[in-house]
């Protein structure tokens, strides 16, 4: 599931500040690995790109 959200307020707002610095931590890795790298997971097969492709062509995915 995905969710979007928007947060209306200046930057310079303590809360909106905290966000910023939590997005960063975990898009930089900073004290901890909360990503790992696509190589780990990359997978290289050419039949499940083209799965995939016909599934968001058709509609017929979950994802």
């Amino acid at each position: 599931m995905e969710t979007n959200l928007l947060f209306a307020a200046s930057a310079e707002e303590p809360f909106m500040q905290s966000v910023d610095d939590y997005f960063n931590k975990l898009w930089e890795s900073e004290q901890a690995d909360y990503t790992n790298d696509f190589s780990e997971y990359e997978e290289g097969q050419t039949w499940k790109y083209w799965l995939y492709r016909i599934q968001e062509r058709t509609g017929l995915s979950a994802f």
